[in-house]
C-alpha cells in the first residue's frame, strides 16, 4: 500500500481528526473492563486486549477513544487503525505510524512532546506485529 492510500484509509477511520464525532452504536452497555482500560492507558505504554470474535473489543476501543476526545485530548493525538481489510504487508504498522506523524501531526516522533494514543484493531492479521510494536515502542 502506498503512502497516499494509507493516509486516505487512516483519515476514513479517524473522522474525529476533522471534528466529526466518534460514532458508537446506540444503547451500548458500559462493561466493567471499560473503566479498567481507561485507568491502564494512563499508566502503561502498551496494552493488549485479547478475546473471542464479536465480543466487543473494537467497540471498547471506540468507547475509550470517545472518552479521550470528550475529555479534551486533541483529537489528532488519537489514531485508530483497523487492519481488517489489509493484506499481510511487512512493516505496515511502522509505515502507518510514520505517515501519521508526518501528515497528521506534521512532525516526527522524536520532536513530538505530547502523549499520543495509538489504537490498532485486528493487529494479529499483520505479519510479525509484535516485533513492529516493540520497535516503535523502543
Amino acid at each position: 500500500m502506498n503512502e497516499q492510500e494509507l493516509l486516505r484509509e487512516m483519515e476514513s477511520q479517524n473522522r474525529w481528526w476533522t471534528g466529526s464525532p466518534v460514532n458508537l452504536e446506540k444503547g451500548l452497555i458500559e462493561r466493567e473492563i471499560y473503566g479498567k482500560v481507561r485507568e491502564e492507558i494512563r499508566k502503561k505504554d502498551v496494552i493488549g486486549i485479547v478475546g473471542l470474535r464479536r465480543v466487543g473489543k473494537t467497540t471498547l476501543l471506540k468507547q475509550v477513544i470517545k472518552s479521550l476526545v470528550d475529555s479534551g485530548i486533541d483529537a489528532k493525538n488519537i489514531m485508530f487503525l483497523s487492519f481488517d481489510g489489509f493484506k499481510k504487508e511487512e512493516r505496515i504498522i511502522k509505515q502507518a505510524v510514520e505517515v501519521y506523524f508526518r501528515h497528521v501531526l506534521e512532525t516526527t516522533p522524536d520532536k513530538f512532546d505530547k502523549k499520543v494514543y495509538l489504537f490498532f484493531d485486528e493487529i494479529q492479521k499483520v505479519n510479525e506485529w509484535g516485533e513492529e510494536i516493540k520497535s516503535i515502542y523502543e
